[in-house]
């Protein structure tokens, strides 16, 4: 009976790695959408509201959940650590890539004092 729940259940490591992909993912196309919409009309205030809740908060929070499970995938017995060293370091690129952009942009906005 337990060898066959060991088999049934999900790797973390694979789940972390997926996360970092399809988070990235959704946000690009979140990111493009919300760029490429006309900023005259109805439409980009509606879109630009939920952009910004999806990549602001989502995005951060959704890496965040896969650098545990990266981290768990490493520590977990029967799991993959190769897949959540790979996920968690994923994750992580991305969560440094997003605070170093809003560093940018901080530093950018000095600039018009």
């Amino acid at each position: 009976m337990a060898d066959e729940i060991a088999k049934r259940r999900r790797s973390y490591g694979v789940m972390s790695m997926m996360l970092a992909l399809v988070t990235f993912s959704v946000a690009m196309t979140a990111t493009m959408i919300a760029v490429q919409t006309s900023k005259a009309g109805p439409v980009y205030d509606v879109i630009f509201p939920i952009f910004a809740v999806l990549v602001g908060l989502g995005a951060p929070a959704a890496h965040a959940v896969g650098v545990a499970l990266g981290v768990a995938a490493m520590v977990r017995p029967g799991d993959r650590p190769g897949f959540g060293l790979l996920g968690a370091l994923l994750n992580t690129l991305a969560i440094a890539t997003g605070i170093g952009l809003a560093y940018v942009a901080i530093i950018g906005l000095g600039s018009f004092r």
